[in-house]
C-alpha cells in the first residue's frame, strides 16, 4: 500500500508532497517534491490527483493532507474534485481526536515521533537519489525538542528553518499507522472489493528496489521545417524549430532519416548502432 502526505504551503512556504510505501513493517519513501512557491491551489490539487493515478500506485494509495491553517479551504477543493482523503489538523496537545467527518486532530509530537522512531529502528528508508532527500535530512536534523516552564514537550524546527518536507513525510507515515474508524474500514473494504471485481485476490507485491513517480526526463529534438505545421508543442530558437519529449518518444521520431539527420548525437545516444 502507498500513502501520500501533503503539507499545504502558504505565502512563504512551498507545498511539500511525500509518498511512502509500506511493505510489512518496512516503509520506503520513494518520492519527495516541493511544488514551486506561488503555484495556485487548483494546480496543486491536479498534481496530487496525477500522483494518485500514476500506474505504480493507482488503486492502491491513500491520501492524507495537513489541514492546519489554510488547509481546510484547500481540502474542500480536493473534496469537490472527488478525491478521498483524511485531513490532519496539527495540534499542540498529546491526544489524537476525531472532531467529525474525515478530519483528525493529531499532536505534532505524535507525527514527528513516529518518523523518528522508524528511522531509529531502521524501518524507514529514504531514497538517497531523490532531489529533495538532502533537504529532508537537514529538516530532520533541524528539529528540536522544546520544553515549556511547566515541562510541556514539543517538536519544532529551529527558528528560520523549513519543516514542510518533514511534515509531508510525517503525515504520510501517520496515514499508514493510524487506527481506522469502523466506517473507514468498511469504505476501504468496499473500495478493494470493487477494484478486484468482487473477488478476493492475493496481494500484489510492491517493487523491491523502490519506485519513482517523477515524470520521465525530456530531451530536445530538432524538427524538420516541413514537419512543423500541425505538430504540437513546437518551440523556436531563432528559425530553428524543436520539441521536448520523453526519450522513448524521441527515439520513435529519430527512426525517420530526415529527423535523424538533424539530431545525429541524440540519435546515436538513443538508437546506438541503429542510428
Amino acid at each position: 500500500m502507498f500513502y501520500i502526505g501533503v503539507d499545504l504551503g502558504q505565502s512563504n512556504d512551498p507545498t511539500a508532497i511525500a509518498v511512502v510505501q509500506q511493505v510489512g513493517e518496512q516503509f520506503r519513501c520513494g518520492h519527495l517534491e516541493r511544488v514551486p512557491l506561488g503555484t495556485p491551489y487548483p494546480l496543486i490539487v491536479g498534481r496530487v490527483a496525477a500522483l494518485m493515478q500514476h500506474p505504480t500506485v493507482a488503486g492502491n494509495v491513500r491520501l492524507a493532507i495537513d489541514a492546519t491553517g489554510v488547509g481546510r479551504p484547500v481540502c474542500d477543493m480536493f473534496e469537490r474534485a472527488g478525491i478521498r482523503f483524511v485531513g490532519v489538523v496539527i495540534t499542540a496537545g498529546h491526544e489524537e481526536s476525531n472532531p467529525g467527518g474525515n478530519y483528525r486532530h493529531v499532536p505534532k509530537l505524535s507525527l514527528i515521533s513516529h518518523v523518528q522512531a522508524l528511522l531509529h529502528e531502521g524501518k524507514l528508508k529514504i531514497r538517497q537519489d531523490l532531489p529533495e532527500a538532502d533537504n529532508l535530512v537537514r529538516e530532520l536534523q533541524d528539529f528540536r525538542v522544546n520544553y515549556s516552564a511547566s515541562g510541556f514537550m514539543s517538536f519544532n524546527a529551529r527558528e528560520g528553518k523549513h519543516d514542510d518536507l518533514v511534515l509531508a513525510l510525517s503525515v504520510a507515515v501517520w496515514c499508514a499507522l493510524r487506527q481506522r474508524t469502523g466506517q473507514e474500514s468498511w469504505d476501504e473494504f468496499l473500495d478493494d472489493w470493487s477494484r478486484k471485481g468482487g473477488a478476493k485476490a492475493a496481494p500484489v507485491p510492491g517493487p523491491e528496489q523502490g519506485y519513482d513517480l517523477n515524470p520521465p526526463p525530456l530531451v530536445k529534438v530538432n524538427v524538420p521545417t516541413a514537419c512543423v505545421p500541425g505538430l504540437a508543442g513546437v518551440r523556436f530558437i531563432g528559425d530553428a524549430a524543436y520539441i521536448e519529449v520523453a526519450r522513448g518518444e524521441a527515439a520513435g521520431w529519430l527512426r525517420n532519416p530526415v529527423w535523424r539527420a538533424l539530431n545525429r548525437a541524440l540519435a546515436e545516444e538513443l538508437l546506438g548502432e541503429n542510428a
